[in-house]
C-alpha cells in the first residue's frame, strides 16, 4: 500500500527538518570543539600549539591554519597583516618548488650515467617510456622541463632566504597571553541544544 501524498509531504518535511535539527546540533559541538581547542592553546607553555599545529597533515592546511591566526591577530597593524599576505604567498609559491623537488624523478637519458637528468614529478603530465634503439626519447626532453643540480642548489637558497623572512616576521609578531585576560573574553554565547538532546 503506498502511503497517500499528503502523509508522504508531511513525512518529507519531518525527515528535512529532523535533519536540519541535528546538523544545527553538531554546529554547537564543533562550537564547543574550538572553544577547547582555543583553552588548549591558552596554556602556560607552547607545547599544545606546537602539536596542533603538527597534527595537520597537509602543508596547505597548516599555511591556510596559519593565515586564520593570524587574520584573527585584531591586535596586529594593518601594515603586518599586509606583510603577512605578501609573505604568505611567497611561502605557498615555494612550497610547489619543494614538491616538485620531493616528488621528482632522477632518470638518465641516453642510457649513460653521467646525464641525470632531475624532472619535477608534476611537471610530467603523461607517461612516457625513453626508447633504447634511439638512444633518447627527444618527448621527454622537449616536453618535460629538467633540472640541473644547479637548480636545485639555486631552490635550496631560495629556501634559506625564506626562513629568513620568515623568522624576521615572527620579531615583529607581539606574542600576548591569553592566559592575562578576563575570563569572559574566552566565552562564546551560542544557542542551546533542543530541549530533547
Amino acid at each position: 500500500m503506498t502511503k497517500q501524498p499528503n502523509k508522504l509531504q508531511s513525512d518529507l518535511v519531518a525527515a528535512r527538518a529532523a535533519i536540519g535539527e541535528a546538523l544545527t546540533t553538531w554546529a554547537v559541538v564543533e562550537d564547543d570543539l574550538c572553544t577547547t581547542f582555543v583553552r588548549a592553546l591558552t596554556a602556560e607553555t607552547n607545547r599544545p600549539a606546537v602539536l596542533a599545529y603538527f597534527a595537520i597533515r597537509s602543508f596547505e592546511a597548516r599555511l591556510s591554519a596559519v593565515n586564520a591566526a593570524i587574520s584573527g591577530r585584531y591586535d596586529l597593524p594593518k601594515e603586518l597583516h599586509e606583510e603577512w599576505e605578501s609573505l604568505s604567498n611567497k611561502i605557498r609559491r615555494k612550497s610547489k618548488a619543494r614538491n616538485e623537488l620531493a616528488h621528482c624523478s632522477l632518470l638518465s637519458l641516453n642510457h649513460r650515467s653521467d646525464e641525470v637528468k632531475i624532472f619535477p614529478f608534476f611537471s610530467m603530465v603523461e607517461d612516457f617510456t625513453p626508447d633504447p634503439d634511439e638512444g633518447k626519447s627527444s618527448k621527454v626532453e622537449e616536453n618535460y622541463k629538467s633540472l640541473k643540480i644547479g637548480d636545485v642548489a639555486q631552490r635550496s637558497e631560495s629556501f634559506g632566504k625564506l626562513i629568513k623572512k620568515i623568522r624576521a616576521f615572527n620579531a615583529k609578531l607581539p606574542q600576548r597571553s591569553l592566559l592575562a585576560q578576563p575570563k569572559n573574553d574566552l566565552t562564546i554565547n551560542r544557542a542551546e541544544p533542543h530541549p530533547r538532546l
